[in-house]
């Protein structure tokens, strides 16, 4: 009994774990590094599909990031590693513009919502960034400075980041081509978002399983790690859901909610399962 879940392949069990409530007498024997093998899959799998997804969509010139540069650097462009602001500066890009850049970037919808009116400031006129309330990230004519909790923000230069001899327009086409050029960079950076991001969300819901049904078994003699085994597994709807959340485009927050209540269902269905067969 003990080799048989071996047997499984992952798409199998994520098929089991989710249909099959007789599948969880199965995992009463599962050792817990198959169990912790199943999570790990599930975390790279996610940031796999989501990454490539998230990639694919800020890609999308339409909806994605080459339709709201523009708007955040109107007229705007990088010529020999020098930024041409095509205005006086300082130019502070409409809030609106800039949340929707920001919240472009990353895989947690509507992160940068609650932004200060003056977060992104443009300013060439001289080499160090002035003060501005609530600027986190300020544009000067060769280098960009984040503001961060020490008294002196990062600074880095655009020629680390882009190609120094090459003239780069902000428009909707000029950016396309810059992303298109750093498809590669830019997948890297949504898979690693992606990895934490899910990575957490699984590991908090297992938690979260493991404990709620824990605290509330019929059989006092069971121990944690019976449930936490279990919970592995039931945690497949988050797996599943979110996936395909970022396969549809959509930026639909609070979702982890809903697929936390689907995998509780799959839980308590599962326990109930093993039990009438014990």
């Amino acid at each position: 009994m003990n080799e048989a879940p071996l047997k499984h392949h992952f798409f199998a069990i994520v098929h089991k774990s989710i249909v099959s409530p007789s599948f969880y007498r199965e995992v009463r024997h599962y050792p817990p590094a198959y169990a912790l093998k199943f999570v790990v899959q599930m975390c790279l799998i996610t940031a796999l599909i989501s990454g490539a997804a998230f990639t694919y969509y800020a890609l999308d010139a339409d909806r994605g990031l080459p339709s709201v540069v523009p708007r955040v650097f109107p007229g705007m462009s990088l010529n020999n590693g020098t930024l041409d602001p095509g205005r006086p500066t300082p130019y502070i890009p409409e809030k609106a513009a800039v949340t929707r850049f920001l919240n472009g970037l990353m895989c947690v919808p509507d992160a940068f919502d609650a932004l200060p009116d003056s977060f992104i400031v443009v300013d060439t006129s001289s080499g160090a960034p002035k003060k501005f309330p609530g600027a986190q990230l300020v544009f000067s004519d060769r280098f960009f400075f984040i503001k961060t909790n020490s008294a002196t923000p990062m600074k880095t230069a655009y020629s680390r980041l882009l190609p120094a001899h090459d003239t780069i327009a902000f428009t909707q086409q000029g950016t396309e081509l810059l992303l298109r050029k750093n498809v590669l960079g830019l997948f890297i950076w949504f898979f690693i978002q992606s990895g934490v991001f899910t990575t957490g969300t699984i590991c908090v819901s297992i938690i979260f399983l493991t404990f709620a049904v824990y605290i509330f078994r019929v059989d006092k003699k069971e121990k944690a790690g019976l449930y936490f085994k279990k919970a592995c597994f039931a945690a497949t709807p988050i797996f599943i859901g979110t996936n395909l959340v970022a396969l549809s485009g959509t930026r639909v927050p609070n979702t982890w909610y809903v697929l936390l209540m689907i995998a509780v269902f799959v839980m308590v269905r599962g326990v109930k399962a093993d039990k009438k067969a014990t």
